[in-house]
């Protein structure tokens, strides 16, 4: 049979994301075999790869995924292996974590900011990332990002009360101007009665191969909520990406970052479990 045009051969696990068989050191349990799919009800099939002990959307399982780095929420991001690079307001920060979600945020007034980056150190590469990621307040500028050399895909996961969306900055093909690309029907905000607890996003970057941009699921959706040709994202060093070009990040073109640009005089914060990088 095929799902989604993908050839499934083998049996399917059905569940709820949590109800997925337990895999990987935290939980000491090995319930799954590589190569096993698991279908989300309502929702997309993974595959578990036993090299990194995650399911994974197929395509990614085809591709031998490799993972850089991981936020499980029950550690601190600057206790995992290899370790998170913290900075609240230009200054190395001690985020906090309840056993099962790590929280991070900053608010005052003038500019602050608030992130965890990693400097992955590759180019040209196919990246993915997958976790429950969230903000739990009203802000404009939480998200994540990927950069890769020459693009980056930096993706806002939510915005203010008047606005519900999530959006990608991009550059324009009319002379390079700025311009959004907008996801109406989804935004990772908890702090609405309307949003589900603990969002699910996927974010995947191809920075070579012969179909190279980037894609955003989520909530284990079929079908990407929005997609983005790689010449139309931005460029490292043009407006918008200055996410590692302070004194307290060392300069890279290739990291992976959460946390929110400048912003004045605003209140952001988010929570985070389960939620690694890697490449395929």
């Amino acid at each position: 049979m095929k799902f989604n045009t993908v050839a499934i051969a083998a049996g399917v696990t059905r569940g709820t994301w949590p109800e997925r068989p337990k895999v990987g050191p935290e939980t000491q349990i090995s319930e799954a075999s590589d190569g096993d799919y698991f279908q989300v009800e309502g929702g997309a099939v993974y595959r578990y790869s036993s090299e990194i002990d995650e399911f994974v959307r197929p395509f990614v399982y085809a591709g031998t995924p490799v993972l850089d780095i991981k936020l499980r929420g029950s550690v601190l991001p600057t206790a995992e292996s290899p370790a998170w690079h913290s900075v609240l307001n230009g200054v190395e920060s001690a985020m906090t974590t309840d056993g099962t979600h790590v929280s991070h945020g900053v608010g005052g007034s003038g500019f602050s900011e608030g992130v965890l980056h990693y400097n992955h150190g590759q180019y040209q590469k196919t990246h993915f990332f997958q976790g429950h990621i969230e903000q739990t307040t009203p802000d404009f500028h939480t998200g994540l990002a990927i950069k890769d050399g020459l693009k980056m895909g930096w993706v806002v996961m939510g915005a203010r009360t008047d606005g519900k969306r999530m959006f990608l900055e991009t550059i324009g093909l009319n002379g390079g101007s700025l311009r959004d690309e907008r996801i109406y029907k989804n935004s990772m905000q908890t702090y609405l009665n309307s949003a589900p607890p603990n969002r699910y996003l996927e974010l995947y970057l191809a920075a070579s191969g012969s179909t190279k941009g980037l894609m955003v699921y989520v909530d284990h959706e079929l079908n990407p909520s929005l997609v983005c040709d790689y010449e139309n994202l931005i460029d490292h060093g043009e407006y918008s990406d200055n996410i590692d070009n302070s004194t307290h990040i060392a300069a890279s073109a290739s990291i992976y970052y959460i946390g929110q640009r400048n912003a004045r005089n605003q209140i952001r914060t988010m929570r985070m479990k389960e939620c690694f990088f890697g490449r395929y």
